[in-house]
């Protein structure tokens, strides 16, 4: 995996970081265009945590992961909740049909805005981090991710509680100057650095060095741990982590020590790294 499937959902954070400089950062804008920049928000938020919840899933190897249909999918399914979600949020706005006038006087009450920007992300979210636990502990049977992933779910409550609950108390202790929303944000961006760190040690391994077209051979690049364990490792077939089978767990692999020795293809002993690699090419 190649993280392209979370690069997606970093766009979408990035979307939403900037709409809330202009809705809850306090400029001076034009009432129309502060409800223009609202809608947008709104859309982007909900599309964003449908990305961060297919993520999820795609971790699974339903899809083959960083494909043309896995991101397409996720694109596609993304533009059409944001796509909704504006459009809600603007008729409900400009009242362009009759169909959320009622929203507008009263309580305010909105449901399918209620429904798409409070309960629908909590559902993604909760979903996203129940699947991503069986992924790390069932399948890939690591327990370190999970204290970065527990580290983002920890790191975002606290925004929400600074959002939902503090923020009053912030408002009315500083006369209005400032409120929750930013340490919300804060919280919210470090939350975001935290999952970016747990999705990397799940899904990032050693880069395969092919050698050979016909049988999809490679030689694996030496990590320093290995070079200390005097171990060179030769292996081929491929796959992804976050589903279980790794590179190393996807295919073949044999382990040869420096203590062992490999004759060349003309009659030479090596037994360092370096003749390893090099009898292995001219082999072939």
């Amino acid at each position: 995996m190649r993280n392209r499937e979370f690069e997606l959902f970093l766009i979408g954070y990035i979307i939403v970081s900037i709409c809330e400089i202009f809705t809850v950062g306090g400029f001076p804008l034009e009432r129309k265009v502060r409800l223009g920049f609202t809608a947008v928000h709104l859309g982007a938020i909900v599309a964003t945590l449908w990305v961060l919840f297919l993520n999820s899933v795609v971790g699974f190897q339903l899809v083959d992961d960083g494909t043309s249909i896995s991101l397409g999918l996720i694109l596609v399914s993304g533009i059409a909740f944001f796509v909704g979600t504006g459009y809600i949020a603007l008729d409900t706005a400009f009242s362009y049909t009759s169909t959320f006038t009622s929203s507008l006087t009263g309580n305010n009450r909105n449901i399918a805005l209620y429904v798409l920007y409070q309960l629908w992300p909590l559902i993604c979210l909760v979903g996203f981090f129940l699947l991503e636990t069986v992924l790390v502990l069932n399948v890939l049977g690591e327990k370190k991710p999970m204290l970065y992933l527990l580290g983002a779910a920890l790191l975002f409550a606290i925004g929400q509680i600074f959002q939902y609950v503090i923020s009053t108390h912030i408002c009315q202790g500083t006369s209005g100057k400032i409120d929750g929303a930013m340490f919300e944000t804060l919280f919210t961006l470090l939350s975001v650095v935290m999952l970016w760190v747990f999705w990397s040690s799940i899904t990032e391994d050693d880069w395969p060095m092919p050698v050979s077209v016909e049988n999809d051979e490679y030689v694996q690049d030496i990590s320093d741990d290995e070079v200390e364990a005097h171990q060179v490792t030769r292996g081929a077939g491929g796959g992804s982590r976050a589903a279980g089978q790794g590179i190393r767990g996807g295919g073949w692999e044999v382990t040869r020590t420096w203590e062992n020795v490999v004759e060349g293809a003309d009659g030479t002993i090596s037994s360092t790294v370096e003749g390893l690699l090099e009898a292995g090419k001219r082999k072939r």
